[in-house]
This record gives C-alpha cells, structure tokens and sequence, in this order.
C-alpha cells in the first residue's frame, strides 16, 4: 500500500529527465539551529518547524529504553530547553513506548 496512492505500484513512472535532485540536497556547510525554519506545506496551510528533530520513542518506552515515571521531571526539563531554543519538531506517535511517548 501506498500512503499516497493507496495502492503499490510494481511500475513507477520514469523519473522526469530534467529533474535535479541535487539542488534539494544542504550545502556541506550548512548548519541549522533551533531557530532555523522549514516549511513543510501541508493540506490545511503551511506548517514552520525547525529542521532539528527530537526523536520521542524511547520517552515513554519501558520495555526498551528503561523509561521510570520517576525520570518525568527530568524530561519536562529537556521538553523546556527544546522548546526555549526553539525546536519544535518532535518525532512521536500513539505507538511509541506503548502509547506514553
């Protein structure tokens, strides 16, 4: 299955020839902050977030990752900093240590 097709297709359409795939890559030199924006064009409107992400799996995750509700308050503090400095990407869903990431 697809995300945007709905259905897998074992035959894709050529790739368009004057398509330059590297004018999409970050220069080398290129070094984000918290503060950088990207915007990521979405149904509903434009969405500004920075292109730093903070992976939320193991934040919740007792099985793999140890995570102690004791450990909470520690967490808040690391949630402030981020968002302070301006990180707002946070890569998380209901799945992630069983639904509490």
């Amino acid at each position: 299955m697809s995300a945007t097709l709905g259905i897998h297709d074992s035959t894709p359409s050529p790739v368009d020839p004057t398509f330059d795939g590297l004018k999409l890559v970050m220069a080398a030199d290129y070094v984000p902050t918290g503060k950088t924006r990207i915007t990521h064009k979405g149904a509903k409107g434009n969405v500004e977030a920075s292109p730093i992400c903070i992976g939320a799996w193991p934040w919740g995750d007792k099985a793999t990752f140890s995570y102690r509700p004791e450990e909470r308050p520690y967490l808040d503090q690391v949630w402030d900093i981020c968002f302070q400095n301006g990180i707002n990407f946070i890569d998380t869903a209901q799945g992630y240590g069983g639904g509490l990431s």
